[in-house]
């Protein structure tokens, strides 16, 4: 083959992989538009956050858990996320005790841990 040969084979190759990023990014944002927001704004959220304060900017949760004496809730994240976004909250005193954005790293916050 000649020099051009590889040189357009090169650029092809390259638009198509530049193509499919951004299809691959609209296709995320079409079937979970929620996930790929909340992961985006996750890292965002500071500590001393309430209950109500996290729903309006991660919405429903789509899960909870009690285990023992704590209460969890599950939001939506990216699609390629390892696992949901977690939250350990008191109802009682409508506070957000730890979050953790990505499952596979260790919370963003602990507020149990300061006390």
């Amino acid at each position: 083959m000649t020099k051009k040969v590889w040189i357009v084979i090169l650029i092809g190759t390259f638009s198509l992989g530049i193509i499919l990023l951004f299809a691959s990014d609209i296709f995320f944002k079409l079937v979970n538009s929620k996930g790929v927001e909340n992961s985006k704004t996750c890292d965002e959220i500071k500590p001393g956050i309430t209950i109500d304060e996290l729903y309006d900017i991660l919405g429903d949760p789509i899960n909870e858990t009690k285990r023992n004496n704590d209460t969890w809730l599950y939001f939506n994240s990216h699609p390629i996320a390892a696992g949901l976004i977690r939250v350990r909250i008191d109802k009682k005193h409508n506070k957000v005790l730890i979050l953790k954005c990505w499952e596979d790293s260790e919370p963003n916050w602990d507020l149990t841990k300061e006390q």
